[in-house]
């Protein structure tokens, strides 16, 4: 059951960079179960704006950098120190796993073929369900200045495009089912270097959850991830199970 940190940020936001030292070490501390996503909005520099997500924002309610949410149900505070955050996002994902187990499981295989990004997805289901499926194309290792970072800072996980709709495409799943699709889209002019794609699939289901970790503020926003993946450009992941 893996859980999505959304990173709103900006390389003009000085406080954004102890945002992101808490989540890489919460991801250093379990690998496993926390997938970021970082969207640059708001006239982000560097080519890192990413314009679609000036509308995830809107539909948040951000007045202020840096923000984070978890799931699509847990707001972590942009003030706190990298060491809240860290702890924050631990606890959360500890929370999701233990608490709101997911009822899909995804895998795939991506390439880029003539141009064109490909992937194959497969999600397979215990229970019937109505989902959204969401598609983010990622990349990392993009180093522009950052205030309140460095002249040579490296931004990972910064969102390119979107192969799906926003909040994604509806998919309906049976008990015990598989859906299987191939999705393609050209690779984004604003990519640096293929070599850093991978992508995020979000399985998204309506409705909330409110739990009761220290500091996270829970609010109904309509969608829950019930699960994601991340697979890499000519790469693939398997369905996992624990």
């Amino acid at each position: 059951r893996r859980s999505v940190m959304m990173r709103f940020t900006a390389t003009w936001c000085g406080n954004c960079p102890r945002m992101n030292a808490g989540l890489t070490d919460a991801i250093a501390q379990d690998p496993r179960h926390i997938i970021p996503l970082t969207m640059h909005v708001w006239d982000s520099d560097g080519g890192l704006n990413y314009d679609p997500g000036d509308d995830y924002a809107d539909y948040f309610g951000i007045d202020g950098l840096p923000s984070g949410f978890m799931n699509n149900y847990a707001e972590i505070g942009g003030t706190y120190a990298s060491a809240i955050v860290q702890r924050l996002v631990n606890d959360l994902a500890v929370e999701a796993v233990e608490e709101l187990p997911a009822n899909t499981a995804v895998a795939g295989s991506a390439r880029i073929e003539d141009g064109d990004i490909v992937l194959d997805l497969g999600i397979a289901s215990k229970e019937a369900g109505s989902y959204l499926v969401s598609v983010f194309v990622l990349e990392d290792g993009i180093v522009y200045e950052q205030l309140g970072g460095s002249s040579e800072y490296v931004h990972n996980a910064v969102a390119r495009a979107e192969m799906t709709p926003m909040w994604g495409e509806q998919v309906s799943l049976g008990t015990e089912g598989l859906f299987e699709k191939t999705y393609s889209m050209p690779v984004p002019q604003s990519v640096l270097d293929e070599n850093n794609l991978h992508l995020l699939v979000m399985v998204n289901e309506k409705g909330t959850f409110t739990g009761d970790v220290q500091y996270a503020v829970y609010y109904d926003w309509g969608y829950v991830i019930d699960n994601a993946v991340d697979i890499p450009v000519n790469g693939f992941s398997v369905f996992e199970y624990e």
